[in-house]
């Protein structure tokens, strides 16, 4: 960083003075310092982004436009679009999918139910536990041992039935469980 001589300094007036630095320091502040505080609105020139701005309108009248045109070419461009979606889908032999809108992924819930599904309670008609899934966990269990293998026959359809409580026989008997140990 090179030292400024006081010999070679020039002045606010463009000749060459001999200015101490405190008085260039002054002369910096009082030049940055408003007598007038305002806001501060804009820290670049406008030249810098004249060209992406659009064009400034002249005040005055403005013209209306037809709404029903800009809607006409909304619609033939939506047309347009879905004849140009159809021939892609019949040429390649595929559905047309929308990401954005898929109402056959069920697991969101977008299209088919409302918003006001997530602030409800579930309320769940089947039980938590299938029949086949209680199948599959006793004879897990007989597999490894824990239930005996040469006791009582076991029935895994009316362990499955009584569990989800339904009746395994339709008369009118006594409804008694039995322990299998």
């Amino acid at each position: 960083m090179a030292s400024v001589s006081s010999d070679d300094t020039v002045g606010s007036d463009g000749s060459t003075a001999c200015v101490s630095p405190q008085e260039m320091i002054n002369e910096f502040w009082d030049g940055l310092i408003t007598k007038k505080p305002a806001k501060v609105t804009k820290i670049f020139p406008q030249s810098l982004y004249t060209h992406l701005l659009p064009p400034q309108r002249n005040l005055g009248t403005s013209t209306g436009k037809n709404a029903n045109e800009s809607y006409e070419a909304a619609a033939a461009e939506c047309r347009a679009r879905v004849e140009r979606i159809v021939k892609e889908c019949v040429r390649t032999n595929e559905k047309f999918t929308d990401q954005d809108f898929d109402i056959e992924n069920l697991g969101n819930k977008n299209c088919l139910e409302g918003l006001m599904y997530w602030y409800e309670d579930k309320v769940t008609t089947s039980p938590s536990v299938s029949p086949s899934q209680v199948g599959s966990a006793l004879s897990t269990l007989i597999k490894s041992g824990v239930l005996m293998t040469n006791g009582l026959g076991f029935e895994f359809n009316a362990t499955a039935k009584l569990l989800n409580g339904q009746s395994s026989n339709s008369g009118d008997g006594p409804r008694s469980v039995h322990r299998v140990d």
